[in-house]
């Protein structure tokens, strides 16, 4: 557990200046925690400018996606937070493939809000339950049923392998391997979990078990 008399330095991304500035006064005004709000910015990049990465973001991703933003601020050493009002499971996962530590839903009470930010501190994880249920319980189900050799080139495309690496790695041609990354996505599609990007190939090969290692930009 984080030092109680130490206060947890905290950074917040959104667009929004509203938010942000609501956010700051809500969080450090919460009796019994120390919660100190050290930069609170538009952008990842004006984020990382700004001065020390503090320990814990909390950030509303844009309606891109939450992949590339946590993504940056895990690489940059940050134990994410994802504040979001969306609770779609594929987002949700998205963002712990990504490497967030926690989502909490803008459905949930305000005071989880805290309750992430001294967990994340601690180095623990937290998820809202609307989060949880939605992503961790549901995608199992919609798995789909990939061939041997699809599981091969879903492997290597999404260790970030090119189409060309992948086939000679694999004693294929390189039009052979694009023809089992239409079936790939396209079974994804059908399941309900699109894969149509690279990006989006190695999130699914991350939610369901086929790769463990951190994808390396």
């Amino acid at each position: 557990m984080p030092d109680e008399c130490v206060p947890i330095e905290l950074g917040l991304v959104d667009d929004r200046s509203m938010y942000r500035d609501g956010a700051a006064l809500w969080l450090e005004n919460q009796p019994g925690r120390r919660i100190r709000v050290v930069a609170a910015v538009r952008s990842v990049g004006d984020l990382l400018v700004a001065g020390p990465l503090p320990g814990v973001v909390l950030i509303d991703p844009s309606p891109a996606g939450p992949t590339q933003p946590v993504s940056q601020l895990c690489s940059a050493g940050a134990g994410v937070i994802v504040h979001s009002t969306d609770e779609a499971p594929h987002v949700v996962l998205a963002a712990l493939a990504a490497g967030a530590k926690g989502y909490v839903s803008k459905r949930a009470p305000l005071s989880d809000l805290v309750d992430a930010v001294v967990a994340v501190a601690a180095g623990g994880h937290y998820l809202t339950r609307l989060s949880a249920q939605g992503a961790l319980l549901s995608v199992p189900s919609r798995r789909p049923v990939l061939s041997d050799r699809e599981v091969e080139v879903l492997r290597g495309v999404a260790e970030g392998r090119t189409r060309l690496a992948v086939a000679r790695s694999l004693g294929l041609s390189e039009g052979t391997v694009k023809t089992y990354l239409e079936r790939i996505r396209c079974k994804y599609r059908a399941a309900g979990r699109a894969a149509g990007s690279t990006v989006e190939l190695y999130q699914r090969a991350l939610e369901d078990g086929l790769i463990t290692t951190t994808r390396v930009a």
